[in-house]
């Protein structure tokens, strides 16, 4: 690894197989089709992995103060980074979870948004899939993503320059346009 440590090589995109997709919000249509909006994010453990890949494993560190609170833990993550000649460069995330872990991991993703890792998530388009059936259910009123659907197994390609996201069985399921 060279010494001199571009903190721009830091907001590079990350790639489409580092990133992972959950559900934001699941609604039902007058016709009785369900839709499902997707997120796509990053986890912690990413920005661990490119901060190992640029500027190396012994040239970062991360300081971590919880926050306890009366319904959720709020943590304040101080990434720095150790630049040629020793210099220091800071950026401070806060996050929020339902305990400890979940909330400095918030905070570690948001410090390192602030070095531009994975700050292209914030421009990406929204993307919203009918889902099949067996793939939802309806429980007292309330929609829920049914284990069917597979979720974890769904990824992000580039076809033709435009991001296609495909379902456990590589079925396209939206296409970016």
């Amino acid at each position: 690894m060279s010494e001199l440590i571009n903190l721009r090589e830091l907001a590079k995109p990350l790639p489409l197989d580092r990133l992972q997709i959950r559900v934001a919000e699941l609604r039902k249509s007058a016709r009785g089709d369900v839709y499902a909006r997707l997120l796509v994010y990053k986890d912690s453990r990413v920005d661990m992995e490119v901060l190992d890949e640029v500027v190396g494993p012994d040239r970062w560190s991360l300081d971590v103060q919880i926050i306890p609170g009366d319904e959720e833990v709020t943590a304040v993550a101080r990434l720095t980074v150790v630049l040629e000649g020793g210099r220091e460069v800071t950026k401070t995330g806060v996050g929020s979870g339902r305990d400890a872990k979940s909330a400095a991991s918030d905070a570690l993703k948001r410090a390192g948004f602030l070095y531009g890792i994975g700050r292209e998530l914030y421009s990406y388009p929204d993307i919203v899939v009918k889902l099949k059936d067996g793939e939802w259910y309806e429980r007292n009123g309330r929609l829920g993503l049914s284990n069917s659907a597979r979720l974890n197994d769904w990824r992000l390609e580039r076809k033709n320059g435009k991001l296609v996201l495909l379902d456990a069985h590589g079925n396209v399921r939206w296409e970016e346009k």
